[in-house]
């Protein structure tokens, strides 16, 4: 009896060793090309800790690290948007911050989204991208700088449809006693 215990063993214990060389419909799955490119698909863009990293790697908008600009937008930014009826169209706030006339930065919707941003100064104005997840949308404006203001356009994309007007942003400014 135990002679046939240790023959029924040795069978299972090969038939379960040949079956692991040739699995029948088992599949292989194929790693999908990195549609962002060489060595950025395992970057969370969202994150504002890889959010200068990616800049570098993909181009961003066309700011330039190393050109010096008297314009200064570093700091923290609300940005309220007015459809083309004037009709309140978000608020978005934003931490910016800029290198030469590179400006990159994260922040959030009123409605929770996580928002990053990429721009860039020219002359006296800002040009920038917000991206908001993970409801898709693409926000792309061109603000006229003030000292702590800026207002200009902007169109909205989304995979819903797109809307445009304009946007008025407020920079906050740290108050202090006299």
């Amino acid at each position: 009896m135990i002679s046939r215990i240790l023959a029924t063993a040795l069978i299972i214990t090969l038939g379960l060793a040949l079956s692991s060389n040739g699995q029948k419909g088992v599949q292989t799955v194929q790693k999908e090309s990195d549609f962002l490119g060489e060595g950025l698909g395992w970057m969370n863009i969202p994150d504002p800790e890889h959010t200068e990293e990616y800049l570098v790697k993909f181009g961003g908008i066309g700011g330039n690290p190393s050109a010096v600009t008297n314009e200064n937008v570093k700091g923290n930014w609300t940005l309220e948007f007015r459809d083309s009826r004037d009709r309140p169209a978000g608020k978005i706030k934003l931490a910016l911050f800029q290198t030469g006339t590179l400006v990159y930065g994260s922040g959030s919707t009123t409605d929770g989204l996580t928002a990053t941003a990429d721009g860039a100064i020219v002359d006296n104005a800002m040009n920038l991208n917000i991206v908001t997840v993970p409801k898709l949308a693409l926000y792309r404006m061109r603000l006229n700088l003030g000292d702590v203001s800026a207002g200009g356009s902007f169109d909205a994309f989304s995979p819903a449809g797109s809307i445009y007007g304009n946007v008025d942003a407020q920079k906050d400014v740290l108050r202090t006693l006299s």
